[in-house]
């Protein structure tokens, strides 16, 4: 199990390297209509090059995300997550774990997108608005 989060975490920290990027602090508004889920198929392999090791310290803001998530789709879902560690970013002016998050559906992956969590204080999401190019704070809504 910790290989399959390792792997998957080392998934979210390439593609949170690549589009992850500072921002200012009034980007911190919850957004209700960002659009989760990628419409195309991702070849997760190489995905997976760009991720890095997710250190030890990290497992709070994994949990956090996976929590957040698990909440917002709910228990009755049919696919799997994976998740890839992107590395320690600054989001809104906070130290932050950034990982890139999957659903797996059947071996056709689809980018969730991509989520951060403060170091000092995990339970604090947020995720990437493609949009914007802003981190806001996840409100729990798909």
């Amino acid at each position: 199990m910790k290989k399959f989060i390792l792997v998957a975490m080392m998934l979210l920290c390439t593609v949170a390297a690549v589009s992850c990027s500072d921002t200012d602090a009034d980007a911190v508004n919850p957004v209700n209509d960002i659009a989760y889920g990628a419409t195309e198929s991702v070849n997760i392999n190489e995905m997976r090059k760009k991720f890095s090791q997710m250190p030890e310290e990290a497992n709070d803001s994994l949990d956090a995300i996976t929590d957040a998530l698990d909440n917002a789709i709910g228990e009755g879902s049919d696919c799997q997550r994976e998740y890839g560690y992107l590395g320690q970013k600054t989001v809104n002016k906070k130290s932050c774990y950034v990982f890139q998050v999957f659903y797996n559906y059947d071996g056709d992956y689809r980018s969730a997108g991509v989520f951060a969590s403060q170091t000092a204080d995990p339970e604090v999401v947020y995720i990437y608005n493609e949009d914007t190019k802003k981190y806001v704070i996840f409100d729990g809504k798909l």
